[in-house]
């Protein structure tokens, strides 16, 4: 049955997008709890960090409970193309309420040798960029208007197509890994899109977000121990900052984790390997203090499959 929303919902929903009032700067780019194991999606630099080529399918529903819960389906793949360099690709697909947000993203990075190798192997740094192509449309059908004729509503039903890039910088060795990254890197400007009317409703750009990445690798025997810290910052809006740790038991064929982000957010994470292949959950729970949220909105589930093409098994490090 085709659900009907108020004026007030196609109003969220549009500034959830980014396409509310001017100024109005809220979280744009997609967001994942398993970025860790592909962090690709929110850095091009990442493209090629691996011997092996990774190609990851990520489906998430975000507060499951809530009606018109944002959903992404996000497809990559990032591999080498020789010693020095690396390409990567994306699509993905946003759905909030009667609004939609598909994507096309293709990266590039190139890396560069640090010094000698030392306690910890190689060190490497790599440069990523990545130009991107986003097209938002709306589905005026799925909503129940008590004024008729709102301009914002009618320019959204045209549809907007928006073009920008993102650049992102990523050093590893076999231990530790630090990147830093900053999507619609332009700012494209949501009014040059739109048809030139002197009284247009829709104002605004994409906000320029940043990304901080750090963590390292402590094995134990046939443990492995993942500590990792992820910062976004969205111009004016407060910092995020996700602190992860991810326990690689029985030579990395399962993964299991836990999450704190400072929106009241944990996460648990769960995960199996093969060969070649991974196989991956994760919920993402209010925790007690905000019990009442989260009993309205519900909680976030997210799945991986992925497929890693010439891995070899005995090399779990990140850069070898």
């Amino acid at each position: 049955m085709t659900k009907h929303w108020t004026k007030a919902g196609v109003v969220w929903t549009l500034a959830m997008l980014g396409i509310g009032a001017s100024g109005l700067f809220a979280q744009q780019e997609p967001l994942y709890s398993q970025y860790q194991l592909n962090a690709f999606v929110i850095n091009p630099a990442v493209a090629g960090s691996q011997q092996h080529h990774e190609i990851r399918m990520n489906s998430r529903v975000q507060w499951s409970q809530f009606p018109g819960s944002p959903r992404t389906f996000t497809l990559s793949y990032h591999g080498r193309t020789d010693d020095k360099s690396g390409m990567g690709g994306l699509v993905f697909s946003d759905q909030t309420g009667p609004t939609r947000r598909n994507g096309l993203q293709v990266a590039y990075a190139f890396r560069v040798p640090l010094g000698e190798p030392g306690n910890f192997g190689q060190n490497t740094l790599s440069l990523g960029f990545a130009g991107k192509i986003i097209q938002y449309s709306f589905r005026g059908e799925e909503v129940r208007f008590q004024q008729m004729g709102d301009p914002a509503a009618a320019e959204a039903a045209q549809g907007l197509t928006l073009a920008d890039a993102a650049v992102g910088l990523y050093w590893y060795n076999e231990r530790f890994y630090a990147g830093f990254s900053a999507p619609n890197l332009i700012q494209a400007d949501f009014g040059a899109y739109v048809p030139t009317q002197p009284d247009r409703a829709l104002a605004g750009q994409l906000a320029r977000h940043y990304f901080l990445q750090f963590g390292t690798f402590l094995r134990y025997d046939h443990m492995n121990v993942e500590p990792g810290v992820l910062v976004k910052k969205v111009p004016g809006a407060p910092y995020q900052i996700e602190a992860t740790m991810k326990w690689h038991l029985m030579d990395d064929r399962f993964l299991v984790g836990l999450g704190y982000r400072t929106d009241w957010l944990v996460t648990s994470f769960f995960a199996i390997r093969g060969d070649a292949w991974i196989l991956a959950y994760s919920s993402d729970l209010m925790i007690p203090s905000a019990l009442r949220q989260s009993q309205t909105f519900g909680p976030s589930h997210e799945f991986t499959l992925g497929l890693d093409l010439g891995r070899q098994w005995n090399t779990i490090f990140r850069g070898e």
